[in-house]
């Protein structure tokens, strides 16, 4: 016997709508294995709606179709790159970065490059990818310049200032990705990413603040291997901090800092360091 679509589950229409849910989940375990997990304490009426989101998405997936991103967008018109004089590549560039923007395609540029650049990867590269064929309301689809070129000297200045924001706020742990599972000294002794966090952790022990932080990059230099996706840098400068012993006296400490990195799997990470304010005997 079918159920009147018309027939409530309870009297109560939160109650109601929270079995619903409840059995929405379940549908949409049993047919595309996905675990729905929503905050208990969300409203029945908004958790329904995300639910429903959720399904119209996992269906339209389904029947998805490969598209380029210049077809997504409607084929602006543009002019050719080569085509541009220097000073007419700003205009274009924002036109067509317009276009995209009102066809709900977004391109991040995290470093600082020549507008030229960037207008040819669009033009020649970008609008080649193929993308899913898949369009909601308030749906943008992203991209970043450097997940296709990658910047190395950039992403090695990122790591090297994760190292610092954890250490100046205290807060490193076993979530840190900027350092490595595995630390390499000079002497070749090697240390686990959790001997280097308790090593750390002492010199943390003797301190309760840090403040008064001033620093300048030196040098950040790489060498990579294209071909198999690895390489070595570093990145190193001067850094100078007050920090705060539990008797409320401020000492300075200055000095050159040095982090040694490797990169693997597409990420690069801290393998040893020089660093005012730490021994590693």
């Amino acid at each position: 016997m079918q159920k009147d679509p018309e027939e409530k589950f309870s009297e109560d229409p939160d109650e109601n709508l929270h079995i619903e849910n409840q059995l929405l989940k379940l549908k949409m375990q049993a047919e595309s294995n996905a675990v729905i997990v929503t905050d208990h304490d969300m409203p029945p009426d908004l958790e329904h709606l995300f639910l429903k989101n959720v399904q119209q998405w996992e269906d339209a997936y389904k029947n998805v179709k490969p598209i380029k991103v210049y077809d997504y967008i409607k084929r602006p018109e543009y002019r050719q790159e080569e085509s541009l004089k220097d000073e007419e590549i700003p205009g274009e560039l924002e036109r067509i970065t317009e276009a995209m923007k009102l066809n709900n395609i977004c391109l991040h540029v995290q470093g600082k490059y020549d507008p030229r650049i960037i207008y040819r990867f669009i033009t020649k590269e970008l609008f080649e990818y193929e993308t899913d064929d898949m369009q909601f309301p308030g749906m943008t689809q992203n991209f970043t310049y450097e997940e296709f070129h990658p910047n190395h000297q950039l992403d090695i200045q990122r790591r090297t200032m994760d190292f610092f924001e954890d250490w100046f706020e205290r807060k490193f742990n076993e979530y840190s990705w900027e350092l490595n599972d595995v630390f390499i000294l000079p002497e070749g002794l090697s240390l686990s990413k959790q001997e280097v966090l308790d090593r750390i952790q002492k010199v943390f022990e003797a301190y309760t603040l840090f403040s008064n932080v001033q620093f300048a990059f030196g040098e950040i230099s790489f060498q990579f291997d294209d071909t198999h996706g690895t390489g070595l840098g570093h990145s190193e400068g001067i850094v100078k901090y007050s920090a705060m012993l539990e008797n409320g006296e401020n000492i300075r400490i200055e000095g050159p800092f040095k982090l040694y990195m490797s990169h693997e799997y597409s990420w690069w990470n801290i393998f040893y360091f020089v660093f005012p304010g730490f021994v590693w005997g």
